[in-house]
């Protein structure tokens, strides 16, 4: 696959995966060879509420290892970033939100106190947060949707976001026929 169409299929996954949680979002996509942000490729993606950066270092990565999984994983997980964001704001503007008020007061505590995986030695302690798990379970949701079963998780919290998976594909297992649709 040529790079411009590994970009054009990440840029698709992201939307498709915002389209199924319902977000309207403005999110600019930013292709980057940053070693300060992206000191490793063990980092491929990191979002705010302006823009999503995509470690170009990753897909060629990806490219040479003829290995596409992580082009749906990744941008799923990051939608499901942006959606978290867009939770809380709202419960901070209303006081409620769609999702449980437990879930929502993890998720800020979380973020508060967020670790950023900045290489091989911190992807554990990135990967071990309440927003990462519940990201990872998201991502696997919309791939068996469409499939595909094969999960690459850390191994630290493998057993902990499959069962938030299996949860999550219970809260929107009336939406697969329409989410199929969006990802394809």
């Amino acid at each position: 696959m040529e790079k411009e169409d590994v970009k054009k299929q990440l840029e698709h996954n992201f939307n498709a995966a915002l389209e199924c949680l319902g977000v309207k979002s403005s999110i600019g996509i930013i292709y980057e060879y940053n070693p300060i942000r992206f000191n490793s490729n063990s980092n491929a993606a990191e979002c705010n509420n302006i823009n999503l950066y995509i470690n170009e270092a990753w897909i060629d990565m990806l490219i040479a290892k003829n290995d596409f999984y992580d082009v749906k994983y990744m941008m799923y997980h990051e939608a499901r970033h942006i959606y978290q964001e867009q939770i809380i704001k709202d419960y901070k503007e209303r006081g409620k939100s769609c999702e449980l008020p437990a879930t929502i007061k993890a998720w800020i505590k979380n973020f508060d106190n967020y670790k950023r995986n900045t290489g091989e030695e911190s992807v554990d302690a990135n990967a071990d947060q309440v927003v990462e798990i519940d990201a990872n379970a998201f991502a696997i949701v919309l791939l068996q949707m469409q499939k595909i079963t094969t999960i690459r998780l850390n191994p630290n919290t493998e057993k902990e976001t499959i069962v938030l998976a299996q949860k999550l594909g219970k809260k929107y297992g009336d939406k697969l026929d329409e989410w199929v649709k969006i990802l394809s």
